[in-house]
């Protein structure tokens, strides 16, 4: 009985841990940037970012047009593309990427996986990401990234594509709020 206990025990662990890896981090960059001392490292208009073969500065795809982006377009990733733009980290840590995107392919609780590149000297690191689909221009969270003091360059997109990016901003991670810890051990 221990042993089968044991094995279902773990199983629901493992298959937890694996939908977390691969979750969606949603959060509104208007709430970052509304905490006290938090200023964006890093915000920029998509469609003025760097772009490569797979990404189109775009204010309609095809003939559809996907009104409430900012400025004067957004990024249209149409393949594996990625937009990229470099950094000075005031000093290494974690630092949280989040852009206004819209993912127009699929249906309602369907997602499209995404990229995020970071490197900074010898180190280079990929973050894979599920991107929700939405039928608006939505806030949403790539998490947070390590980057190090100094230059690093971070680009996004690739994956599955055929995402509009309309803005992105880097801003430091938030430490946690520990008065909300309860001196009660949790199992």
């Amino acid at each position: 009985m221990s042993g089968k206990y044991s094995k279902k025990v773990s199983a629901m662990v493992a298959a937890v841990m694996a939908v977390s890896s691969f979750s969606v981090f949603r959060s509104s960059v208007n709430d970052v940037k509304a905490i006290e001392g938090v200023k964006p490292l890093f915000e920029a208009e998509c469609e003025e970012l760097e772009m490569d073969d797979g990404v189109e500065a775009a204010d309609k795809v095809y003939n559809d047009e996907y009104p409430g982006f900012s400025g004067t377009g957004f990024g249209w990733v149409k393949g594996g593309g990625c937009m990229t733009f470099t950094v000075n980290a005031p000093e290494t840590g974690m630092y949280r990427l989040e852009t206004k995107a819209l993912m127009y392919l699929g249906a309602e609780g369907e997602f499209r996986q995404a990229e995020v590149n970071v490197k900074s000297g010898d180190y280079s690191k990929k973050y894979t990401v599920n991107v929700p689909h939405t039928d608006t221009w939505s806030d949403f969270s790539f998490g947070d990234i390590k980057l190090f003091e100094g230059e690093n360059t971070i680009s996004f997109g690739g994956g599955w594509g055929y995402c509009l990016y309309d803005t992105v901003t880097l801003t430091r991670t938030p430490a946690p709020d520990f008065s909300k810890a309860s001196s009660t051990p949790v199992d």
